[in-house]
């Protein structure tokens, strides 16, 4: 694909989507333009090593486990 046929491809297609999908193109669009945000270095972030009590930890982790490996195909 050559680099003039790119935004006609990404046109075509977008006129295929619902305009609720269509705005999802434009936001994802944005943040892909925006500058990234910068972050925090480890040593800055280190303080707070250890803080969350292992109980949370553990619920947290079992929380992940259950749910975060399956995958709604009805959603986006």
């Amino acid at each position: 694909m050559t680099e003039a046929s790119v935004p006609d491809a990404i046109l075509a297609e977008l006129r295929n989507l619902e305009q609720s999908q269509q705005r999802q193109v434009l936001d994802y669009a944005r943040r892909l333009h925006s500058p990234k945000p910068v972050g925090a270095p480890g040593a800055t972030l280190r303080r707070f090593a250890g803080l969350i009590p292992p109980g949370d930890l553990t619920e947290m982790a079992r929380a992940i486990a259950l749910d975060c490996g399956r995958i709604d195909p009805r959603d986006w």
